[in-house]
């Protein structure tokens, strides 16, 4: 008997792992969103719950009530850098993110750095951030979702929409100051990095003087021509057409002797525009 009951207990243990591993479809399924913006990886991973014909905000949400921000385990948020969040810093590592809906006024949305109990487990003494945001009229969204949207190089904005009612919330990333940390790391210079720096320079408002000597940082590694052709650009950008002239048809030439079927349209069509904008031949 006692070792009937043993081989019965074994035999439990043992099939244990396997119905760990059966699979669950979930009445609110999970997701996951991730977005670059610049040089920083943000992502958010959570439970899609649906409407269902139910009334959601004042009702199945408790206005004064904290939410979970989705269904499940909690909603997180992870970013490999710092973010500024309505001019509020957040440390790079993953986050808890928890709603109150207010019946009027603007919610609060929360960023909370306890991250393992289950969703509706909440610690406010793990509040980092607490912001207030003021809700929006949205198109009805059935499946509770959030999108980053209005990107650039150095922001975006996190939307969480579920029934009519859309968050929106102000990210921004020191891209500037990420490019600049890489391309001080002696493993990092290479001329890809230098390249991508200066590029992101010129094309974003920053200190053109700066993207002018890493493009000749570039140039200096290895003269070609899509660094004489980024030292062209900058230079136009700076007014200095006769210059940025010379540079771009240094680029052709070196273009065409490294392959004699180099595509100069695009430098021609620049060399004319800064031709008109008052550069001499």
């Amino acid at each position: 008997m006692t070792h009937r009951l043993t081989a019965l207990v074994l035999g439990i243990l043992l099939s244990m792992p396997l119905i760990a591993q059966v699979p669950v479809v979930r009445v609110s399924p999970y997701a996951e969103v991730k977005q670059r913006i610049g040089l920083t990886d943000v992502s958010i991973t959570y439970h899609r719950p649906g409407v269902k014909g139910r009334t959601i905000w004042g009702d199945l949400q408790k206005y004064g009530e904290i939410w979970r921000a989705g269904a499940n385990e909690p909603t997180i948020l992870t970013t490999t850098d710092s973010l500024t969040v309505s001019g509020k810093t957040l440390p790079p590592g993953s986050y808890r993110l928890a709603v109150i809906p207010a019946a009027s006024g603007n919610w609060s949305f929360i960023f909370n750095s306890e991250v393992k109990n289950w969703g509706t487990v909440y610690d406010s003494t793990y509040d980092l951030l607490r912001l207030s945001i003021p809700p929006t009229a949205a198109p009805h969204e059935e499946w509770m979702s959030f999108s980053f949207e209005d990107l650039t190089a150095t922001s975006a904005v996190l939307v969480l929409h579920w029934e009519k009612v859309a968050l929106r919330v102000p990210l921004s990333v020191n891209t500037a100051g990420k490019f600049a940390a890489l391309t001080r790391t002696a493993n990092s210079t290479s001329m890809g990095t230098v390249m991508a720096h200066s590029r992101f320079l010129l094309e974003n408002g920053g200190d053109l003087g700066q993207a002018e000597k890493l493009a000749d940082q570039a140039n200096a590694m290895q003269e070609g021509a899509g660094t004489l052709r980024l030292k062209a650009e900058i230079l136009a950008k700076q007014g200095k057409f006769s210059d940025a002239i010379k540079s771009a048809e240094k680029a052709i030439q070196v273009g065409k002797a490294a392959n004699p079927n180099f595509n100069a349209t695009f430098l021609n069509s620049l060399i004319t525009e800064w031709k008109e904008k008052g550069g001499k031949k």
